[in-house]
């Protein structure tokens, strides 16, 4: 099995019912929902066809809802795309009007009052480059110094500038409400600052009568300087490669990337690498070597997941990028066990907690009785989340009674995860145990499976054993 995981944005090329089969059969373990396009009605469809389409073919998915958040954008042009050219005058405007080659308006009507002479504003991420010349009224005059092509919508980059705008919009509160109710995954927030931001959607979660885990959408200047607080408060964080190296130079995101990673990992966190993975598959059929390494990198680093983007949700070769990345991860993996025998681990034993204890023993003891797998039991989760930052060389299964936690536990490294009744005694969870093993993953009589698990049975949250259990 590949351990790694692959999560898929699922846009206009990918949310019809036959495509969205062929990727759950081709290795996609999560689905991404891009809030900041398309209408909340598409969204809530595109996730009973998934669902729909996980439970025919018996494999579970992970959704991920991505809140818009306070994204500042651009509107809309009378004819679109234009074409800026460097040195024209460009006007950014707080009026609501339609775009033409000279202005064009934005969604924060405060920019004007936030701007300085000589800023820098950055557009369709970092594709285009301005220069504040002046501000008068409601208008920002700037200077084109990189032109290109501009259509509707497009994101506003404002580097070093810290603006007043909320955390969650009108429209994320409204999605977010849509996105429990669909009985979503998991929320990712856009452009986290603080960790205060992850309390504040948090609360919203909690008003709603949720748990759902919230992944920390890291693409700030400002996410990065608050890295560790924003990593302790959050369930998971995704390496956005794509802000982030508009706010940042280009030559600063390889090292952050493993930063991030790293420290995700040593906290044990969920991590996913974002943005421009097979980023030239969105049009080609084939992707450049460098992207080819970028992916294997990403693995090295020590993500979780890996995402695609544009490339499964509006590109031309969505299952053939989705085949190819796949194909990277296999050859991957081979690689490190090639070269180590084993996977490296970022997580370090340093903490009391028995679970803790446990989860890194069962990592030396599958490689010392060279265990076919590690075997979880978890009402949660966090045991499976556990085992998984330790890097086993076999695979972890984790049982579960909860069908929302089989389904979180699809973006696990190495996991796989299966729906279990509560069972009381001991020797009957072994008794079941043995029986799906044989029945669905073909292990034989003799094999070796080293159990993770918490007595008393029934009690949640606890997980004290160890046992190593021949078949």
């Amino acid at each position: 099995m590949e351990r790694t995981k692959i999560l898929c944005t699922i846009g206009p090329v990918s949310s019809s019912p036959g495509v969205l089969k062929k990727l759950i059969q081709g290795g996609m373990d999560a689905a991404r929902l891009n809030f900041s396009h398309g209408e909340p009605e598409e969204h809530l469809k595109t996730v009973k066809l998934i669902r729909k389409a996980a439970r025919g073919l018996g494999q579970p998915v992970a959704i991920i809802q991505d809140l818009a958040g306070p994204k500042i954008r651009i509107g809309r042009f009378a004819q679109s795309p234009i074409t800026l050219r460097r040195g024209a005058e460009f006007i950014l405007t707080a009026k609501q009007v339609m775009g033409d080659q000279f202005k064009v308006s934005v969604n924060y009507p405060g920019l004007y009052q936030a701007i300085k002479p000589k800023a820098r504003i950055l557009l369709d991420d970092g594709n285009i480059a301005l220069s504040v010349v002046r501000v008068e009224g409601e208008d920002i005059i700037c200077r084109v110094i990189t032109g290109g092509m501009l259509s509707d919508h497009k994101g506003v980059n404002l580097p070093g500038c810290r603006l007043k705008l909320p955390v969650l919009t009108n429209k994320d509160i409204s999605d977010l409400a849509l996105g429990i109710k669909a009985g979503v995954d998991y929320v990712a927030l856009s452009f986290v600052h603080e960790a205060r931001d992850i309390l504040v959607l948090r609360r919203e979660i909690k008003r709603l009568g949720s748990n759902v885990p919230i992944i920390a959408k890291l693409e700030t200047a400002l996410a990065i300087k608050n890295l560790t607080q924003i990593i302790s408060i959050s369930d998971g964080v995704m390496v956005a490669r794509g802000d982030l190296g508009v706010e940042l130079p280009p030559e600063r995101i390889p090292g952050l990337q493993k930063e991030i990673i790293s420290q995700a990992n040593r906290a044990g966190k969920l991590v996913i690498t974002a943005t421009q993975m097979l980023e030239s598959m969105v049009i080609n059929p084939r992707p450049t070597r460098a992207e080819a390494s970028d992916v294997a990198n990403a693995i090295y680093d020590g993500s979780d997941v890996l995402m695609l983007s544009a490339e499964t949700s509006i590109g031309a070769y969505p299952l053939k990028a989705l085949s190819i990345m796949n194909r990277i991860i296999k050859s991957t993996e081979r690689n490190i066990l090639k070269l180590n025998a084993d996977f490296p681990t970022f997580k370090r034993f340093d903490k009391a907690e028995s679970a803790d204890a446990i989860c890194h023993a069962a990592r030396t003891a599958a490689a010392q009785v060279n265990a076919r797998a590690i075997v979880a039991f978890t009402q949660s989760g966090a045991t499976a989340l556990a085992a998984s930052k330790y890097r086993p060389k076999p695979p972890i299964i984790a049982f579960t009674p909860n069908e929302q936690t089989k389904q979180r536990i699809s973006l696990y490294w190495g996991v796989l995860g299966e729906t279990m009744e509560p069972v009381g005694q001991l020797d009957e969870l072994l008794a079941k145990v043995r029986q799906r093993l044989i029945e669905n993953y073909h292990f034989r009589s003799g094999d070796k499976v080293v159990l993770i698990l918490g007595l008393p049975l029934a009690e949640h949250g606890v997980t004290n054993l160890l046992n190593i259990y021949q078949l």
